[in-house]
């Protein structure tokens, strides 16, 4: 290697030395699951000495990659589909991948959300298709809408979204609209609109245009955000034409970060994303279970304890995290699946519940039981974005 080469690049221990903690801080999210840990396993080291033995030189350039930057997409690899993989049904905006929502102008029908496998076969994508057939030109809009907590650190500065994406043979528009939305309202709202605008103080702080493409690429979009901004989100959406066949586009690799630009995406463990998807949605399913399944896998039980049209069962419920807001409770027979009931062995009798708040709730019943009586129930739990 000639002095000009060595100029450019910079040692691991050196560059630790110079960096110090906080710069050691900063870099490990991405080092323990990014080029340091390849380096391990290509060398048949440890971390530790492909992180601190001079075995290899990095440029500059190349660090700030491996630093990869906080996700505040935490479902960007749509990891999390508590709700169910496939959605055909939209009468409102309607959330799918945990995280993710969707409508259609109008709230109009002819689409399906379904879960993809991804680029790499082991993460997952989500596809949005206007069914074969379908001529209507409603527009197709899909949001993932930020917690104002998750806002708060890009507020008065800059955020960067990006993106993998790609269309289908199909795919009816020249190309696909991406925005940063932002909300000046003073308290935190959901996005329930169809065409996924913020009910109360809407802007729209960055756009591009996405070429159709059936060629995975990633995408960036970055935007100033101004500090009366309490939310942002970011929309896509394009306007379909003609009738449609093979009409759709997938998203994965969802990145939202602070910064005048892309850094590297790296996954975030399950298990953590599944603990922040908590606080908008809970179930007592199975996790690979969707809603409404008759399965008694999962169900509270409890026996009656008198014939009293209400209260003789209580079941106390605590959710496994505490949810942004009071969620809407909804109860399901684990018999027949419908919603507003309780399985008392040989058929459904009503439910009730009671003292929702962010941590848990009674379910009770709502029609007199039997005493001894085993009853179940499924239950899920509601506050989303």
């Amino acid at each position: 290697m000639n002095d000009s080469e060595k100029d450019g690049l910079i040692s691991r221990r050196k560059l630790l030395a110079s960096i110090g903690a906080a710069g050691v801080a900063l870099a490990a999210h991405g080092l323990l699951n990014g080029r340091a840990t390849e380096a391990a396993s290509d060398n048949d080291t440890s971390v530790t000495d492909a992180v601190y033995k001079e075995k290899k030189e990095y440029s500059a350039a190349e660090w700030i990659a491996i630093a990869a930057a906080d996700n505040f997409c935490w479902n960007g690899n749509m990891d999390i589909w508590q709700r169910g993989a496939v959605f055909t049904s939209f009468p409102s905006r309607k959330h799918t991948a945990d995280g993710w929502s969707f409508a259609r102008t109008g709230f109009a029908s002819g689409a399906t959300i379904s879960q993809q496998v991804g680029e790499y076969g082991n993460n997952f994508a989500l596809r949005v298709r206007r069914n074969d057939g379908d001529a209507s030109s409603a527009q197709m809009t899909l949001v993932y809408n930020l917690s104002a907590s998750d806002t708060r650190p890009v507020i008065g500065d800059k955020v960067t979204a990006s993106f993998v994406l790609r269309t289908g043979s199909g795919f009816s528009s020249a190309n696909l609209t991406a925005q940063i939305k932002g909300s000046t309202n003073v308290t935190e709202q959901s996005v329930t609109a169809a065409n996924g605008f913020y009910s109360s103080g809407d802007s729209t702080l960055a756009g591009i245009l996405v070429t159709a493409s059936a060629t995975r690429a990633r995408y960036e979009l970055s935007a100033d955000v101004p500090v009366n901004v309490k939310q942002i989100a970011l929309r896509l959406t394009y306007a379909p034409t003609g009738t449609a066949a093979e009409d759709w586009f997938e998203i994965e690799q969802v990145k939202i970060e602070r910064g005048p630009a892309a850094t590297l995406f790296v996954p975030d463990p399950i298990s953590e994303c599944l603990r922040k998807a908590q606080r908008e949605f809970a179930k007592s399913y199975n996790y690979d279970v969707g809603v409404a399944f008759a399965t008694s896998e999962g169900a509270l039980r409890e026996r009656a304890r008198g014939t009293e049209t209400q209260g003789a069962i209580n079941m106390n419920v605590r959710f496994a995290v505490p949810m942004r807001a009071n969620p809407t409770v909804t109860v399901y027979s684990p018999d027949s699946g419908a919603s507003g009931n309780l399985f008392n062995g040989s058929g459904d009798i009503g439910a009730l519940v009671l003292n929702i708040n962010t941590t848990g709730c009674v379910i009770t019943n709502n029609q007199a039981t039997t005493v001894g009586s085993l009853y179940s129930c499924h239950f899920t739990a509601e506050a989303p974005l």
